[in-house]
């Protein structure tokens, strides 16, 4: 017999049989006898994300079961699947909306995460894991937890690590599983820097490090640290806050010779303990006696000040004197005159005396 028509109905029974990360196996019955309009040939499979994106096609698949791969993890897919004779393609048919579910993230505290999925009608069994990658690898308990779940779309799973990363995985019927990637929240560090050195001082400075807190106490990324300081034996601490992860500071404006009493935390979302050990450093005498740097500095300039304009002073003084001594001789002169005795040369035996001016000398 001879048909001249493709398929008129999808095959039965399309189902999602497995889920991992990045992979989801289908698998299907036969189109029902009397929609086959022939021999089947072959299957094809289309498939895009469920909100939305382009359309993927799979053709000439044999069998009635295939795995798509290269998936984007944690993401619902709309998968559909049509059987071919020799007429050409059939009607496409989707997978069984009851197989293929969504995990969603409801919330996330510290040490809990908060999972919800699609209402299914079989039982559901939650299995946790947390990862290598964590932020924190020391101490980390790999050993897998899992509980089962019925009648419910929603579950809590707590006492869990802070700031650690975990997978987890819903299963249904032991088989049909989605993951989804989650990380606990940061809170501030449980535990102080270690190990506090005094680096070096000036007289006004004093620089200080420290060796970080203990990777299982840092509950996130450390961002900052906050650096609390007082004079030996007075009661209010000053704070300085470093604005990057360098563990190393140098606090300023410091008193010379004095004492001062130095603690460290660190700050992730918020600031951890500070170090409960007393560490003191001193800042170095002044390099002058009876006084600071700056104060021996502006003194020298004041004296050298004063020593340019007295000198100044002097000179004009000098000038103005000369210049007074020199008006004052000359006005003598101008008005004086003077006895001038002129020898005759006709009569060498007499002498002629004449008053003669200053002018006409």
């Amino acid at each position: 017999m001879y048909y001249s028509a493709a398929p008129s109905a999808p095959p039965q029974d399309i189902v999602a049989v497995n889920q991992t990360l990045f992979t989801i196996t289908i698998s299907w019955q036969p189109v029902d006898c009397a929609h086959q309009n022939g021999n089947i040939t072959g299957y094809e499979i289309r498939y895009r994300k469920k909100d939305g994106g382009n359309t993927e096609a799979m053709s000439d698949i044999m069998g009635a079961h295939y795995t798509l791969t290269d998936l984007q993890p944690s993401t619902a897919y709309l998968i559909q699947v049509a059987a071919n004779n020799t007429a050409g393609r059939g009607v496409f048919g989707n997978i069984s909306a009851s197989t293929l579910f969504e995990v969603h993230v409801i919330s996330t505290t510290s040490t809990s995460i908060n999972i919800s999925w699609a209402e299914v009608d079989y039982e559901v069994l939650i299995t946790w894991i947390s990862t290598l990658s964590s932020h924190c690898t020391q101490n980390i308990d790999q050993s897998l937890k899992n509980d089962s779940v019925n009648g419910k779309s929603s579950y809590v799973i707590d006492g869990l690590k802070v700031f650690t990363e975990y997978n987890i995985t819903l299963c249904i019927n032991g088989s049909i599983c989605t993951f989804k990637t989650v990380v606990t929240n940061a809170t501030a560090p449980s535990a102080p820097p270690k190990g506090m050195s005094w680096e070096g001082s000036s007289s006004t400075n004093i620089t200080i490090k420290w060796d970080p807190v203990p990777c299982a106490d840092r509950n996130g990324n450390i961002t900052s640290y906050v650096v609390m300081f007082r004079e030996n034996g007075k009661e209010m601490f000053h704070n300085e806050t470093t604005t990057g992860v360098d563990m190393e500071f140098t606090i300023t404006g410091l008193a010379p010779s004095t004492e001062y009493e130095i603690k460290v935390a660190a700050f992730t979302v918020a600031v951890g303990p500070f170090t409960n050990e007393s560490f003191f450093a001193s800042t170095t005498a002044d390099t002058r006696e009876g006084g600071s740097n700056v104060g021996g500095v502006v003194a020298s300039v004041i004296v050298s000040v004063l020593f340019f304009i007295g000198a100044t002073l002097g000179i004009i003084a000098a000038i103005w004197l000369m210049r007074r001594k020199k008006s004052t001789m000359k006005g003598l002169f101008s008005i004086g005159h003077f006895k001038v005795t002129r020898k005759q040369s006709t009569l060498p035996h007499s002498r002629d005396t004449q008053d003669i001016s200053l002018e006409q000398l």
